[in-house]
């Protein structure tokens, strides 16, 4: 606080910055307020919803909101799923992300796809350096549903085929079978 000494008046300059600095935040907030009730009602994202007309002059039907009507089987990119997620990215060669496809990740996605489960995505996680179990991927996979699996994968070099896990014996159709023989001839 600094006081001036103008002959016999006293002056306390922080007094007029008090009130200077309270008439502005109010200033400020107001624009705040303003500025946020016009971005509210210029950016509402809900989509419009229809009001029914009724035969009485004055009378608004009830709100009902019509469901979106989503058409199945719509999705441009489906063939291109699953995407495939290598984990630590640079740890993996061409050719070792291309033996885990050929070998774990496409049969994967056949045999379930065959059985009504499409996977988005499949995530590969290289542990380096390898731990005591042996094995060299950690497999996670998530479907269109939202059900997440995982399994570890990779004990041997070159890398074994990937086996479906079933109950009592694994109904394979006769496309898997011809396109994976390998791993029919170890599951039946």
């Amino acid at each position: 606080m600094k006081l001036y000494n103008m002959g016999m008046k006293t002056i306390n300059s922080q007094k007029g910055n008090s009130s200077l600095s309270v008439i502005l935040s109010f200033v400020f907030l107001f624009l705040g307020f303003v500025a946020g009730i016009f971005f509210i009602s210029k950016f509402n994202f809900k989509p419009p919803v229809e009001v029914e007309p009724t035969e009485q002059p004055g009378v608004i039907a009830p709100l009902v909101e019509k469901p979106q009507v989503i058409p199945e089987n719509t999705c441009d990119v489906c063939d291109l799923l699953p995407v495939v997620v290598y984990a630590p990215g640079g740890l993996f060669t061409p050719a070792e992300k291309e033996e885990v496809e050929d070998k774990m990740a496409n049969p994967f996605n056949d045999f379930n796809l065959e059985n009504d489960t499409q996977y988005l995505t499949i995530h590969v996680e290289k542990f380096d350096p390898l731990p005591a179990h042996g094995y060299k991927y950690n497999v996670t996979a998530i479907s269109k549903t939202g059900v997440n699996t995982g399994f570890l994968y990779g004990q041997s070099t070159p890398l074994e085929w990937w086996l479906p896990e079933c109950m009592d014996s694994c109904n394979l159709s006769a496309e898997f079978v011809a396109k994976y023989p390998e791993i029919a001839a170890q599951v039946e």
